[in-house]
């Protein structure tokens, strides 16, 4: 008789204890008795002894009352800790610049960032679709170790008719320039979650909605050539041709499209019922030639004679003298979510 009072209280117990489930982000299922549900953990039995154990809130995907009675009789409660979907507003900064390769000078990588709205699909307990929109900050800096100097010919806009009449030189002193560049930027990448740890890894489209140089020299000097009189020519300021003084001007820069390889990791906490923080690095690396110019091999002079213009003169950023224009950003990344 007592053997069957001990099955008896064992069958018992199974059903006590038995009746919930609770699965975890890993994906692991647990059959239990759920005591207790709080914004920082889930309390339940767990054991035929009744005791009484904790799972921290940001480890369980979804909960369950009555899971096992709801097969043969009621419908099953479930109620989602994480839901099936995320949206996001975060920000990042770090080095985040233009990369070129000038002739002569230097170039200063630059400091930027982004800012975005996101959302994330999970498919599963680990494994999730990232999207969103982002507005991203590239900024450098280039400068002339020695005078800057070019040469090329050009009309002078009284022989035109002879084709490029005369060679047009200038000899820029302590040139410096600052290109910035902003970018709409999609991503589309896929984030793989374990516990508190995870890494995204993808692609992004950057839209230029903005670029822009400043460049700035402490004398320009200029001449002109003119081989059918064997002359130069370097006291004609109103015509482009003489010393200039200090230079300064801000113009735009005519960029394309940007791809960039993303790359994210770091980790998560729970701050509250269906909200997270995510802190990590990310890494966005231009796959891609942002030079218009440069890709078809039509560089431009930073000083461009056009004898339409007013003192003939016209500027362009360095790195339009440049064959190719790159973008990398590295930084820190704070996330924060809430799910739906």
């Amino acid at each position: 008789m007592k053997y069957l009072i001990l099955l008896f209280s064992l069958f018992c117990s199974c059903i006590t204890f038995g009746q919930d489930l609770i699965v975890t982000i890993s994906g692991d299922s647990l059959n239990c008795k759920i005591t207790e549900v709080k914004t920082d953990a889930i309390y339940f039995r767990y054991d035929v002894g009744g005791n009484i154990v904790s799972l921290p809130i940001n480890q369980v995907e979804t909960y369950k009352y009555d899971f096992y009675k709801s097969k043969s009789s009621a419908p099953a409660v479930a109620v989602s800790m994480r839901g099936r979907s995320e949206i996001s507003l975060y920000f990042g900064g770090g080095l985040s610049t233009l990369t070129y390769k000038p002739e002569v000078g230097s170039v200063s990588s630059g400091m930027g960032g982004l800012i975005g709205v996101g959302y994330t699909w999970f498919v599963s307990g680990r494994w999730g679709i990232v999207t969103g929109v982002e507005a991203a900050f590239y900024n450098a800096k280039y400068a002339a170790n020695e005078p800057f100097m070019g040469n090329y010919y050009a009309l002078s806009g009284t022989l035109g008719a002879l084709g490029n009449d005369f060679e047009f030189s200038y000899e820029l002193q302590d040139y410096t320039e600052k290109q910035s560049a902003v970018f709409l930027q999609i991503p589309v990448m896929a984030q793989f979650q374990t516990g508190r740890i995870f890494a995204s890894l993808g692609v992004k489209i950057g839209i230029p909605i903005s670029g822009k140089f400043n460049l700035e020299a402490g004398n320009l000097s200029t001449s002109g050539y003119f081989p059918a009189e064997s002359q130069t020519y370097d006291d004609l300021p109103d015509r482009g041709m003489g010393n200039i003084g200090a230079s300064s001007y801000s113009g735009d820069l005519d960029i394309a499209i940007l791809y960039s390889a993303a790359l994210e990791a770091g980790g998560q906490w729970f701050l509250g019922r269906r909200t997270n923080l995510y802190v990590g690095a990310f890494l966005d690396y231009g796959l891609n030639n942002l030079s218009k110019t440069g890709a078809i091999g039509l560089k431009k002079p930073v000083v461009e004679y056009d004898h339409t213009v007013p003192n003939c003169l016209k500027y362009n950023s360095i790195i339009e003298t440049t064959d190719k224009i790159g973008a990398m950003s590295v930084g820190l990344k704070i996330k924060l979510t809430l799910s739906l």
